[in-house]
């Protein structure tokens, strides 16, 4: 009789913005033959490629099957958002003069003044705050406060800071 040991499959998940969305990805010293299943936090199976987009935190299972032996890697994912610039300087030197998130897939965008009022706002929106009120004038600097209602992900609140010095 001859027994043949499979070593265990070594892996970990990477994660981290792929550009616009936030992924997880299996990270493998030998891919050859393997399968994947992606579990979320209630154990329901989300995903069988070696990537994995996401949009909410939680704790994600990953098990990866090889030569019939299967291993698996648990990871707390805290924030699956991706970058989301916190300043712009509409001075037209080309560089963060708009609040850019055309990566994303926005339904509306309000931005608050410090007193809580509304603005500026736009549905659909992609690039088109350089700093300005709905009316068009030009708002002073300072801190303001927006709220960002995703096409694909949830809610995301922040801060953006407006200086024409930069």
């Amino acid at each position: 009789i001859t027994i043949v040991v499979n070593p265990i499959n070594d892996f970990s998940i990477s994660e981290g913005c792929n550009g616009i969305s936030y992924s997880l990805t299996a990270v493998e010293s030998n891919s050859n033959g393997s399968t994947y299943q992606w579990f979320d936090s209630s154990n329901n199976l989300i995903g069988n490629d070696t990537t994995l987009i996401i949009t909410v935190s939680g704790t994600y299972k990953l098990v990866i099957t090889q030569n019939g032996c299967s291993s698996e890697e648990t990871i707390n994912v805290v924030s699956p958002f991706c970058f989301i610039q916190k300043g712009i300087s509409p001075n037209n030197d080309g560089l963060n003069d708009n609040f850019d998130l055309a990566t994303y897939n926005v339904n509306q965008l309000k931005i608050f003044n410090r007193y809580g009022t509304v603005v500026y706002d736009k549905s659909n929106y992609q690039d088109e705050w350089y700093g300005q009120s709905n009316s068009g004038k030009e708002l002073p600097d300072g801190t303001y406060y927006y709220v960002i209602d995703f096409n694909d992900l949830v809610t995301k609140t922040g801060w953006i800071y407006i200086s024409k010095q930069l």
